[in-house]
């Protein structure tokens, strides 16, 4: 001890001698680094510090290690601002320091116009004018994207604008925005365990300019470093105002933008407008409505909507979302980028002396400069971390009613941000992840305020924090979407995994306070090299698997069967009409129709999430409640099968529909069996049905008229097929809907979804031929090659097969297929019958389109057993073993029947990869084919395999008399 007298000392020497100070962390590391502290006769005031070591002042042994720089000086030994030695030859207020450094832990600069970077030392700050110029550069560059990105909208190519519409189905295919909230939310709470004054958590220098790509998203750095960095600004109060205020700047630079453009907007509009005539002129005045218009019934006249309400919207959401993206680096900014914390050290080693306090965030600020700092800092915490996700929750309260209820109003439109990505239980959700952000990179600076970084216990609580959530988020499935689901799962399980991997980087930590033992004792690896390897590789395993089975379930969950726009490949929005609470009223009569109603509005909520519809046998509590369930419902769903306007309930239901003025949807059954009836059938029943209603008030024809309004959807139980009468359906009724009534444009292409049928085409040249004397097959075979899709693939050639017959060669069974057209005149002529006996023997395929019009012919199929030639039905010919494909009369389901035959044909659908079109070609030319006759080879005429197997070295067989004869009656025929 200083002044102790010789012999006091010599005399009592375990009073005044005490073992030699280690630094803070510093273990064994002086005498690993060779180097005797306290030689013979050390006092404290001569303590001779190492290289990197710092303290308080000379009457202290509180020593603490610095901070190393990336600068190497000789023999590996990198660079620091803490010099060492005795401090006898520096000044007290830059003792320990190099030249230009001071302060606590030598981090502050001597100079007023530098700062401590913590990289290189002490550097200039930057002239005033720089933070304008950078402000100037991202306002030019964000005003030219924009610009670019707008005049990109406006070319009017059509290669530009299919690359376009491609995009935006791919985007909305995969729903990208829930997905980037989740990625973003990932970014922004990993990118805190870097960070000094958090998780302090600090791979090994080796691999630090790896992990520096981190930095260049992140917005408090880009504020921090590259605008103006924020240790020059002296002032703890601008530095607060500073790190806070500028996500005002960029919304007030946001909302100029917006409002600047819809004004352009809507003075070219006026402008086309004037130059063009009022675009109200044809406009019709009052409710004109036709009944043979079905659009007319559903689109009404409505006051065009201010010209402002748009803007208003964009402004809204522009608000939302800058302030979800800066909240999290704002409120961590309080903290990290101007914190109030103090940093306290020691003067004496006495526990009452006297210390020094410096400000955590700038430790060569002494605590104390800026009185002013403390209600500076609460005003802002309170501000962002408190009244922002409040503001968000009051929100999502306020329009929680026109949500759930699906008739979202405007501010419900503009805030979907918020909720659109969640199931309508959870439309809070996002203020629960909010939250959840905030303690990971906010609240948990309050957890051991003093010397948390420098602990374990902070990892600990985020490690419980998230494993927390994922638990909650794995039970509650908030998201409507499998795949988000899965990837916010796999982003909170990776960031368990991150934080447990901190642990052991920070118990490995070179700089840290476990050096001595802690890294071998508890996790076996020799230093901090051989433990960031480690949590390397595995973090780099686990982010492949988590990758690829995300990609997976996207993969997975962008093949559901769920309707889609063919505009934009979204899922169409579902709006309740006002005053509704189901999406439809599905009408039925229980002998005939009951199985297929239930059918119906089950594949509906399939294909359609979020779709509610009346069904009695699902939702009818009383024969009494009818007329409040179809007044209740935006549109009228009947379903006519055989006996429907016999019911007295199904007309009460019919006239309720008709009262209230609600659109009609009529689907007709058309299976005999079940109680199909043709359009005219159900006129002529509900004529006798409706003329029975007592007290009516609307006669038989003009509830008729509101029903057959539209031609009714033809529903057929085929899977195929019942896929496209149900898009008819759903397509109509979206028309009907409020939220297209002034978006028409969006549902003009139509709808699509997965399953469904798409174009053909064929991979080698193909003949379809057609018997002459089958009435209407050869304009069917036409027909059906016109269904071929032109852009890709083989022609296809239509032939009568007499001609083919006649004209012979070995590749007609390879490359030609036989349409055999049928109906009830199909057999009437025996030349058909004689044709297609010469081609089943030519072992041509077959494919038997079987016509479903009434007008056109058709018959049940078991008539057809009736009509056929017996012999045909049997071996070798077996006519009737392949499948018909059923031809429908509406327009949609006849598309589906001419590629269902093309298919049928070997056709197949088109591949939107070089890779899936070459492999269809060589499964097309290599691969099976099925035949639709198969013959023993004793039945057979041996010329006939002579000439199907042209091209080997056998020379073929020469005609034998029945070759000839079966070639003199193609000849008659």
């Amino acid at each position: 001890e200083p002044g102790a007298d010789p012999e006091d000392v010599s005399k009592e020497p375990e009073l005044y001698c005490k073992e030699c100070p280690e630094g803070e962390g510093s273990g064994r590391e002086w005498q690993q680094l060779g180097h005797q502290a306290c030689p013979r006769n050390t006092t404290i005031e001569t303590i001779d510090l190492p290289h990197n070591y710092w303290r308080a002042s000379k009457r202290t042994t509180d020593i603490h290690k610095c901070t190393l720089w990336d600068v190497e000086v000789s023999d590996g030994e990198l660079a620091s601002p803490c010099l060492g030695g005795d401090g006898s030859e520096s000044s007290p207020a830059s003792r320990y320091c190099v030249e230009g450094h001071k302060g606590a832990l030598c981090e502050g600069c001597v100079e007023s116009g530098s700062y401590f970077d913590g990289v290189n030392g002490c550097k200039s700050c930057p002239p005033p004018t720089y933070l304008a110029v950078f402000v100037g550069v991202v306002i030019g560059g964000a005003s030219m994207l924009a610009l670019c990105i707008e005049r990109l909208r406006r070319i009017d190519n059509a290669r530009l604008q299919r690359a376009k519409r491609h995009l935006l189905r791919v985007v909305a295919l995969l729903g990208l925005q829930p997905k980037l909230k989740i990625l973003v939310s990932f970014y922004q709470v990993i990118n805190v365990l870097r960070l000094r004054e958090a998780y302090d958590v600090r791979v090994h220098r080796a691999f630090t300019e790896w992990l520096d790509f981190v930095a260049v998203v992140d917005l408090d750095y880009l504020l921090g470093k590259l605008a103006l960095p924020r240790d020059c600004i002296r002032s703890m109060g601008l530095r607060l105002a500073y790190l806070e205020v500028w996500p005002y700047g960029a919304l007030v630079f946001a909302l100029i933008w917006i409002w600047i453009y819809a004004a352009v907007e809507q003075a070219l509009i006026a402008h086309d407008s004037r130059s063009k005539g009022s675009p109200h002129s044809s406009r019709r005045s009052g409710c004109e409505v036709s009944l043979s218009s079905p659009r007319s019934l559903s689109r009404p006249n409505r006051p065009r909507k201010p010209w402002w309400h748009k803007p208003l919207r964009r402004s809204i959401f522009a608000t939302i979302v800058i302030f979800y993206l800066a909240l999290p680096v704002v409120s961590r900014g309080l903290f990290v980028g101007a914190s109030i914390r103090c940093l306290e050290f020691r003067l004496d080693d006495d526990p009452k002396g006297e210390t020094v306090r410096y400000l955590e965030d700038n430790v060569g600020v002494k605590c104390g400069s800026d009185e002013a700092i403390e209600p500076v800092f609460w005003t802002f915490f309170v501000l962002w971390p408190v009244l922002v996700p409040l503001a968000f929750f009051l929100l999502v309260l306020h329009v929680r009613r026109s949500v759930r209820s699906r008739r979202p109003s405007m501010l419900a439109n503009s805030t979907a941000f918020l909720w659109r990505d969640y199931n309508a239980p959870f439309i809070y959700w996002e203020i629960v992840d909010l939250l959840r952000k905030l303690f990971l990179t906010t609240f948990v600076f309050f957890v051991d305020e003093n010397n948390g970084n420098a602990r374990l216990l902070r990892l600990v609580v985020a490690v419980f924090i998230s494993a927390l959530y994922l638990t909650v988020l794995a039970l509650m499935r908030p998201f409507k979407r499998s795949d988000d689901l899965y990837l916010a799962c796999m982003s909170n399980f990776l960031l368990i995994r991150c934080f447990t991997s901190g642990i052991v980087i920070k118990l490995c930590d070179e700089s840290g306070a476990f050096v001595d033992y802690s890294c071998a004792y508890y996790t076996g690896l020799p230093g901090s090299y051989e433990a960031t390897v480690l949590v390397g590789v595995l973090s780099i395993t686990m982010l492949v698997v988590a990758v690829l089975v995300v990609a997976m379930n996207i993969a997975t969950a962008s093949a559901n069967p769920t309707i889609r726009l063919v505009s934009s490949g979204c899922e169409p929005a579902l709006e309740l009409s006002e005053g509704c609470e189901h999406d439809g009223f599905v009408s039925h009569v229980w002998s005939t129709g009951q199985d297929q109603a239930a059918t119906i509005v089950r594949r509906l909520q399939m294909l359609l999430p979020g779709i509610c519809l009346w069904l009695d046998i699902e939702n009818m509590q009383s024969v009494a409640s009818l007329e409040s369930a179809v007044g209740g419902s935006s549109v009228f769903i009947v379903f006519l099968s055989q006996g429907y306007f016999k019911s007295r309930n199904c007309r009460r239901e019919l006239y309720a529909a008709h009262a209230a003025s609600k659109p009609v949807i009529a689907v007709r059954e058309t299976e005999q069996a079940k109680g199909a009836l043709s359009v005219q059938g159900l006129w002529t029943e509900g004529r006798e049905g409706c003329a029975f209603e007592a007290g009516a008030e609307a006669p038989a024809d003009a509830v008729l008229g509101r029903v057959f309004a539209e031609a009714p959807v033809d529903w057929v139980r085929l899977h195929v097929f019942q896929l496209e009468s149900l898009k008819m359906i759903a397509l109509r009724m979206l028309k009907r809907s409020p939220y297209y009534r002034d978006r028409n444009e969006e549902i003009t292409g139509g709808l699509r979804v997965f399953g469904e049928m798409r174009s053909v085409s064929f991979a080698s040249p193909m003949t379809i031929l057609a018997i002459t004397t089958n009435a209407g097959g050869l304009a069917a075979a036409h027909e059906v090659a016109g269904a071929v899709d032109p852009r890709r693939g083989e022609g296809v050639a239509v032939e009568a097969a007499e001609s083919a017959l006649r004209r012979g060669g070995a590749d007609l069974s390879r490359s030609g297929r036989l349409l055999l057209y049928l109906n009830s005149a199909t057999f009437s002529q025996p030349a058909t019958a004689a044709t297609l006996r010469l081609v089943l023997e030519r072992g041509v395929p077959v494919t038997l389109l079987h016509e479903q019009d009434g007008g056109r012919e058709a018959c049940q199929f078991c008539e057809l057993f009736d009509l056929a030639p017996r012999e045909l039905q049997l071996a070798p010919y077996k006519l009737f073993d392949t499948i018909a494909v059923p031809l429908y009369q509406t327009a949609e389901l006849r598309a589906v029947s001419l590629r269902q035959a093309l298919y049928d044909m070997g056709a197949r659908p088109l591949r939107s990869s070089v890779f899936a079109a070459c492999r269809g070609r060589l499964r097309w030319r290599f691969g099976p084919r099925r035949v639709a006759v198969q013959r023993e080879r004793t039945d057979l005429d041996p010329d006939l395999d002579s000439e199907r197997s042209a091209g080997s070295s056998e020379p073929p067989t020469p005609p034998t008399s029945p070759q000839r004869s079966r070639e003199c009656a193609i000849e008659r025929l």
